[in-house]
């Protein structure tokens, strides 16, 4: 009884009248005393109840997500979940220049969590690594762009005009753990590229990727794009760190949009997902981003 009352943040004398106010009201005990220290142990009946009521929590709390979607959707709210965050706050920060009536927020997610989280329409669109596999679910190629070496400037590498396959072997690589896709993206690329990484750091996140990378305590990969979207100084978002094009060695990475195309969208999510089939089209064609506010506001047309 002091542990339960201690989980709910409530006196022990508390819990024993709401107990005993709810066995009144039934008209049977829910629970047995068993002798020992106070335990109390549940009746049969209150086990049936229990499973009940563990049914009906169940069903009010997905109740209220549901009143929340219809909530978000009526404002015309945006939720984009994401695994790179780095490339989200460029995009959500750009749209809100042209949309700042509209309420755009970010969710990391993992590989895992993208088909469950756009069912319940926790998120409302995803930008993944790889495509997502389900029937309800569409996802299109957002970007498809050149990746560079990411080295920090107390790196030796930093001083070579290119990297090579050997660089990447050589080097301690830090990225994703396993379970995210873009640690999948990344482990067939280097299948790919026949490029052998014997020591690997995994990170939970993008910024103990830049900031182990800063460090001097790994190297990793950053798409091209990345550098004009930080008007063309990586310096400026990543401090102390410089980027090389690869020599003889063609890795790209890929970038896909998902959403339900089994639900109604609201206007403003169908502008956001043109905005990124534009966007996405102006960095493959021109292989860097949009420089002023007119050519972002174009891609909305």
């Amino acid at each position: 009884m002091t542990r339960a009352a201690e989980l709910l943040h409530t006196t022990q004398s508390a819990l024993s009248m709401s107990i005993k106010s709810l066995e009144n009201e039934f008209g049977f005990p829910l629970f047995y005393r068993s002798g020992r220290k106070g335990s109390m142990v549940p009746s049969e009946n209150g086990k049936i109840l229990y499973s009940d009521a563990k049914k009906i929590l169940e069903s009010f709390q997905e109740l209220q997500a549901k009143a929340a979607v219809m909530k978000r959707m009526e404002q015309g709210d945006i939720v984009l979940g994401a695994e790179c965050t780095l490339l989200c706050g460029g995009l959500i920060a750009r749209y809100n220049m042209l949309r700042p009536e509209i309420n755009i927020s970010a969710l990391s997610l993992t590989r895992d969590s993208v088909i469950e989280m756009l069912k319940l329409r926790t998120v409302d669109v995803c930008i993944s690594p790889l495509p997502v596999n389900d029937a309800q679910i569409t996802s299109e190629l957002f970007i498809r762009e050149p990746l560079d070496l990411l080295v920090s400037k107390q790196n030796p590498l930093s001083t070579k005009s290119f990297a090579e396959k050997e660089d990447v072997e050589r080097s301690t690589f830090v990225t994703l753990k396993p379970g995210y896709a873009q640690r999948t993206a990344i482990e067939r690329i280097w299948s790919s590229q026949g490029i052998n990484c014997a020591n690997i750091i995994d990170v939970t996140d993008e910024a103990a990727m830049a900031f182990l990378v800063q460090n001097n305590s790994g190297i990793s990969f950053i798409p091209r794009s990345l550098q004009v979207l930080h008007n063309g100084k990586l310096n400026t978002a990543l401090y102390g760190c410089t980027s090389l094009p690869f020599k003889d060695l063609s890795i790209y990475k890929e970038v896909y949009i998902s959403y339900l195309h089994s639900i109604p969208m609201s206007s403003n999510l169908r502008e956001f997902i043109s905005y990124f089939r534009n966007l996405g089209k102006y960095i493959m064609e021109n292989e860097y981003w949009p420089e002023d506010i007119e050519d972002f506001r174009r891609l909305l047309r």
